[in-house]
């Protein structure tokens, strides 16, 4: 393990001084494509509408997609999808030391390499250097990605193919999109896409069968309670979480579910030790089983982030706690969705938002439908 850490150490210092012209893309040479998306939950979904664009485009090719642990679920039963490769960050303490997290992730790029893609995208809107190292090593003869900003211009080898940096406010569905259309495959359709596999929605389905819940009768909300990047200013209080599950257990209309992260136990159990009536509770590690809740669910409540971006992937009506992001970029993407907060004001936060705001975007839904 040592002598092969050290070579690709080197790998990184000597091989980033090449670079290369390859030209423009020609596609008829191009018989495989790895699309790299190593940020976030969100990101990944609001880039699957590239995945159905690249197969419509290549229906005959090989792809793949390269995405951290956090996020694989996302894609790993897309139809779409050919193969997909997962490392995991050392930030996200998979391993428990950032040497071993090094050493697997270059395991996985030398698994990469084997594949021998032709076209590695990195879909990013602005650049990012360890994107850019991942698709730098996948060793395909294009490398498609943002162009490096000034701070960064000794990176500017690991894309051999560049457009510039999109700090626009448009969606980032379409600045993903954008990536593939700078090689001229453009689309149409630009739907989320989020395959849950059916046994775990029948398994979804029995735990909210076994809850009693009149279905046929009420109509179900998920409530999903999560702390957005463990910031407090983008954390909604205890004491509206109470609030909202207390009036939405009266409402005749519905059934609800409470769903959380399960690291986040102790501290949802302190939101709902104070409450006369408790909801079911719904925890998985698995992000997929989540997707199925969602899925299950007629109504899904939730803050902004990854999973409003899940909820929304696959066809959940939503109400959103916003924050501090601009909905332009990250909003809710082609499903029904009502906004609570400020939207549009950069650096708000999502306590400001009141329970009876809550409420009434959930009848201003319901009336809807």
């Amino acid at each position: 393990m040592p002598a092969a850490l050290l070579k690709f150490i080197g790998n990184l210092v000597i091989l980033g001084r090449v670079r290369d012209d390859p030209g423009p893309v020609d596609w008829s040479r191009v018989k495989s494509v790895l699309v790299v998306r190593s940020d976030n939950i969100g990101d990944v979904v609001l880039s699957t509408p590239c995945l159905e664009a690249l197969r419509r485009a290549l229906p005959q090719a090989k792809i793949g997609v390269m995405v951290c642990g956090l996020t694989a679920d996302v894609v790993r039963y897309n139809p779409f999808v050919d193969r997909v490769h997962v490392y995991h960050k050392a930030k996200h303490g998979f391993y428990r030391r950032k040497l071993r997290a090094l050493w697997e992730q270059y395991r996985v790029m030398r698994r990469v390499r084997r594949e021998r893609y032709d076209l590695a995208l990195g879909l990013r809107a602005v650049f990012s250097a360890s994107q850019g190292w991942l698709v730098y090593h996948s060793r395909a003869r294009w490398r498609l990605g943002r162009q490096a900003p000034p701070g960064h211009r000794h990176l500017g080898f690991l894309y051999n193919l560049t457009l510039p940096e999109d700090v626009s406010l448009r969606h980032e569905v379409r600045r993903s999109l954008d990536v593939l259309r700078f090689v001229g495959l453009d689309t149409d359709r630009e739907r989320l896409y989020l395959s849950v596999p059916e046994p775990i929605r029948a398994e979804v389905d029995a735990f909210l069968a076994g809850l009693g819940t009149a279905r046929d009768r009420k109509r179900l909300v998920g409530l999903n309670i999560s702390r957005w990047a463990y910031r407090a200013d983008r954390t909604w209080p205890d004491d509206n979480y109470a609030a909202l599950i207390q009036s939405l257990m009266s409402d005749d209309r519905f059934g609800l579910v409470v769903s959380h992260a399960p690291a986040d136990e102790t501290w949802v159990e302190t939101i709902l030790e104070s409450l006369a009536e408790r909801p079911p509770r719904f925890s998985s590690p698995e992000l997929i089983r989540f997707a199925a809740l969602c899925q299950a669910c007629d109504l899904v409540i939730t803050p902004e982030g990854g999973p409003m971006h899940v909820a929304a992937a696959v066809g959940a009506p939503l109400v959103v706690l916003w924050g501090r992001n601009l909905v332009s970029q990250w909003g809710p993407w082609g499903v029904d969705h009502e906004i609570v907060g400020s939207p549009d004001e950069v650096g708000s936060e999502v306590g400001e938002v009141g329970v009876a705001e809550v409420l009434r975007a959930v009848d201003r839904l319901e009336a809807r439908r």
